[in-house]
């Protein structure tokens, strides 16, 4: 997890993996191995994923339906001789949105008239259908209901457990402390301090506000 307070540089950070802003200086490694990453395309091709915080307006074609919006990365998948196949773009955005739990009236339905929960969720699914090694979340529970956030949760736990790399900016200190097993502290662009997050033995926020302020 990225900590820090407002204007710290973390979501600049992520921004910059992500490939939608430019980085000054540093490098980038998936794997053990060193990217490159100058435009979201070059993040995508080295397997991360950003979930924004602005899912509406970044984050979602909200104009488009569901399934489009889970297959829109990995749409090369479902191509072949350079037609889309249909059966099997629609047999993938239904594997996901049952992963998921995404609740919408059909794969056709249009992601604008869903909860903000459900649009989340199908940010995520097009993401991990995408396979990406990395996965960026900025701020992901920012405003979805209690019941959205508790599957979110969930979700994050079981990926994290299955090998997927996520790094993760929250609301609040509490969702960070219980949701990472690492933490970097950032202030004013720059680490302050990591901490180790193991579930047995949690810092408190008393413990990092500290290396924030």
């Amino acid at each position: 997890s990225l900590v820090g307070g407002r204007g710290s540089g973390k979501e600049e950070v992520c921004r910059c993996m992500a490939g939608i802003m430019k980085a000054d200086s540093g490098r980038i490694s998936v794997n053990g191995r060193e990217v490159k990453i100058y435009s979201p395309n070059d993040a995508i091709n080295a397997g991360i994923g950003y979930i924004p915080m602005d899912r509406r307006d970044e984050g979602l074609a909200l104009q488009m339906d569901v399934m489009s919006n889970i297959t829109l990365v990995m749409l090369k998948e479902v191509i072949h001789g350079g037609l889309i196949y249909p059966q099997e773009e629609k047999a993938k955005a239904s594997y996901w949105v049952e992963q998921l739990r995404i609740k919408a009236p059909s794969l056709k339905a249009l992601c604008v008239n869903l909860s903000g929960g459900n649009q989340q969720k199908i940010v995520m699914a097009k993401w991990l259908a995408a396979k990406v090694k990395v996965l960026i979340l900025d701020h992901p529970t920012r405003g979805i209901d209690v019941g959205a956030k508790q599957e979110l949760y969930k979700r994050i736990r079981l990926l994290a457990a299955e090998g997927l790399a996520i790094i993760l900016m929250s609301d609040t200190l509490e969702e960070d402390i219980g949701l990472c097993h690492r933490m970097l502290i950032i202030k004013d662009g720059k680490m302050t301090a990591e901490m180790a997050c193991p579930a047995n033995k949690k810092p408190t926020p008393v413990d990092i506000i500290g290396y924030m302020v």
